[in-house]
């Protein structure tokens, strides 16, 4: 398991990004345990700094020059980031790999969140934070809801949010940043806000050993996401909830209703309203030929889906398809898209 923070930070009274705000910055950090005690570095484009503790790091920061870009690891290589500096905004990438995170599980996301929320203390007046700053988790599966949103303002698997409602730049995402400053949270998280920044801790105290529930949280945080902030919803899943299938030149079949050689899947249609007894005979053949990985006339077949008359269908159907040993069912839409009402992956139920 491996963690990403970040900060994206630009002036927001002044032109000029003030450098001692990063000596700050990283001591913020460093106090909580966020960046080890001892570094080694290399800047970009010349420049030296090749070890040394936060301290050092921090007062090199400050010096840095414009355009130049910090990168920083240990010596195990189990943290690792990069400080880009300009004029007038930085951005901050820390990456806590697996043994760091290891060795500080239990108490990594209390010290996580107590190091954000002394930075965002200092945001309003010296800076502005941009994007989505804070403490993400990497390669980490969990329950979303369908259809899935990209949600305004943040982003997607964020144990910790970094939001400063100044970036607000529509009528929507004003709407999305009152939300994350207002809205009830889910049961758990925990919210401060300084001025227009407003940190949001969605597993405070939780040990990052507890899989089970850093899932249920960053579930309930996306589920609250697509509830109180919204976002734009992928093209390829409709408001039902369903995932367009991928559907690939699909020609007539004398076995299978159609064949699409380029998958190597076959679709064979189930009207809804036929009797039982003809619905239970050809789930039963399709389940035959998807176990032998071919069709009576020896076409080869890595799986057969059901082709639905409507939504409806494809939803009545799949209890029984599932009990004979069918997995996909699919349905057409009104332009001739395929649909999936039963889409792979871990899946709140749609709202």
């Amino acid at each position: 398991m491996s963690l990403s923070l970040a900060l994206y930070l630009k002036a927001s009274l002044a032109k000029t990004f003030d450098r001692s705000e990063l000596e700050r910055i990283v001591a913020a950090l460093a106090e909580h345990h966020l960046v080890p005690a001892e570094l080694k570095g290399s800047v970009r484009k010349g420049g030296k700094f090749k070890t040394g503790s936060p301290a050092d790091l921090g007062s090199h920061l400050a010096k840095l020059e414009d355009g130049k870009a910090l990168e920083i690891s240990t010596a195990n290589e189990d943290f690792k980031g990069t400080v880009d500096v300009y004029e007038d905004r930085c951005a901050i990438d820390l990456y806590l790999l697996d043994d760091f995170v290891r060795r500080r599980q239990d108490a990594l996301l209390a010290d996580a969140g107590a190091a954000l929320q002394s930075v965002a203390g200092e945001g309003e007046r010296h800076w502005q934070a941009k994007g989505s700053s804070g403490l993400s988790i990497r390669n980490f599966s969990y329950p979303r809801p369908r259809p899935p949103l990209t949600p305004r303002v943040v982003d997607r698997g964020m144990l910790i949010d970094l939001v400063d409602e100044r970036g607000a730049a529509s009528d929507e995402e004003k709407k999305a940043h009152r939300a994350l400053r207002e809205a009830a949270l889910p049961h758990g998280a925990k919210r401060t806000v300084s001025g227009p920044l407003t940190v949001i801790e969605w597993a405070p105290g939780v040990s990052l050993a507890d899989e089970e529930a850093m899932r249920t949280r960053l579930a309930e945080r996306e589920a609250w996401l697509a509830e109180h902030v919204g976002g734009a919803r992928d093209p390829n899943w409709n408001e039902a909830g369903d995932v367009r299938s991928g559907f690939i030149g699909g020609t007539p079949h004398p076995a299978l209703t159609l064949y699409s050689a380029p998958l190597g899947v076959g679709y064979k249609a189930i009207h809804g309203a036929a009797p039982a007894a003809e619905i239970e005979s050809t789930l039963k053949e399709v389940a035959g030929w998807i176990a032998v990985g071919r069709v009576d006339d020896k076409t080869e077949v890595s799986d057969v889906v059901i082709i639905a008359d409507s939504r409806e269908s494809a939803v009545a159907l799949h209890p029984r398809m599932v009990k004979a040993g069918v997995r996909h069912v699919v349905y057409p839409g009104d332009d001739d898209t395929m649909w999936d009402p039963f889409p792979d992956g871990e899946w709140i139920e749609k709202r």
